[in-house]
């Protein structure tokens, strides 16, 4: 029987059949060509870090998507195209970490574990001081001995003017 010698509601059933089967393939078609990228943010000890920004670029269409770190220190990025992906975390307090080459392929899920880096800590010191920082009047150590245990940096005992106990014996 041909399309057209159909009855309406015949032709109604095999056209809304045919509908139906078209959908079911390009949904199918369309949840296989995505990914999922997930992982951990974790310090060089292997504390989780909460809060870090994680953004994965995608390397040949440029792609970019960006999440922060959950209470568990988990990410997740639902819904990737598939391709060659680079990932990059940022937090307050540590160095930038890039990730190159993460590779999703078709309906795949990839864990990645980002380890970061406690950035350097710089401290600077200004002292700013009228007094001669060399007593170059005398030989005596009690100039020195005695400003340094008014600030609590030596507790030990003068025994006399050429000799201090500090476990080590300092003779001038």
């Amino acid at each position: 029987m041909r399309f057209s010698q159909l009855s309406f509601p015949a032709r109604s059933r095999r056209f809304f059949w045919i509908i139906g089967l078209v959908c079911f393939f390009a949904l199918n078609t369309a949840a296989q060509t995505t990914s999922t990228i997930t992982g951990d943010t974790r310090d060089t000890n292997g504390a989780l870090v909460v809060g870090v920004q994680v953004t994965a670029k995608h390397l040949e269409t440029g792609l970019t998507r960006t999440t922060t770190s959950a209470d568990e220190g988990r990410f997740v990025f639902p819904g990737l195209p598939i391709g060659l992906y680079e990932l990059q975390a940022q937090a307050n307090g540590f160095e930038p970490l890039t990730f190159p080459n993460v590779r999703l392929t078709v309906n795949d899920t990839t864990a990645v574990s980002l380890v970061l880096k406690v950035s350097g800590l710089t401290a600077g010191v200004t002292v700013n001081s009228d007094e001669a920082l060399v007593n170059t009047q005398s030989a005596e150590l009690s100039y020195l001995v005695n400003a340094l245990s008014t600030f609590g940096l030596i507790r030990s005992t003068v025994t006399s003017s050429r000799q201090i106990q500090l476990g080590l014996r300092v003779t001038c």
